[in-house]
């Protein structure tokens, strides 16, 4: 038993100390994820800033959402007096089809290929999942790998200070049989 308990001990604290770790640096990622994604954020606010101050804002409606919750938004343009229509992702059962929605443009651009008007309520909500998704779930994996870590790491270590005990006291018992004349070799 005493051998038994010795290898597991020294395999809980290995295992245990590699669970550990990885909880650690998984949460020290998500802390540094998290840094990352409120820069994001702060950058998507003064991309919506710049938009409303340097284009036009109007209305427009959002007139399908298909299957990978790609909302097609339609709105007018009074500058040219035309239609228009963009693709943005939606995240929030707030919106569906029918909605209607802020549009930022710029009206020099909108013939440009690579241009996209945004949508700004969208554009915050969907960071805002982001942010919370990439948050809640780094924790919740760093602190159940942390978790299990310690446990592992702490019955190991109990593991081998019992295994060490029970040694000292066999190698008690068996000096005081001895001084006593009990006990005997085997032959």
């Amino acid at each position: 038993m005493s051998k038994g308990k010795k290898i597991g001990g020294i395999i809980l604290v290995i295992i245990g100390t590699i669970f550990l770790v990885i909880g650690l640096a998984v949460g020290g990622l998500f802390g540094a994820v998290n840094g990352e994604l409120d820069s994001a954020m702060a950058e998507v606010e003064q991309q919506i800033e710049d938009a409303r101050q340097t284009g036009v804002t109007t209305y427009g409606e959002i007139t399908d959402i298909d299957s990978e919750s790609m909302a097609t938004i339609e709105f007018y343009s009074e500058e040219d007096e035309s239609w228009y229509y963009f693709t943005m992702m939606v995240v929030s059962d707030n919106y569906g089809v029918g909605s209607e929605v802020e549009v930022c443009y710029d009206p020099y651009r909108m013939n440009d290929a690579d241009y996209v008007p945004i949508a700004p309520d969208l554009m915050m909500e969907g960071m805002e999942v982001i942010l919370s998704t990439a948050t809640t779930g780094g924790v919740a994996v760093g602190t159940v790998l942390g978790v299990i870590g310690a446990v592992l790491l702490i019955v190991g270590i109990v593991l081998l200070v019992s295994n060490k005990k029970d040694k000292k006291w066999t190698e008690e018992i068996n000096a005081r049989n001895a001084a006593q004349g009990v006990g005997g070799t085997r032959l």
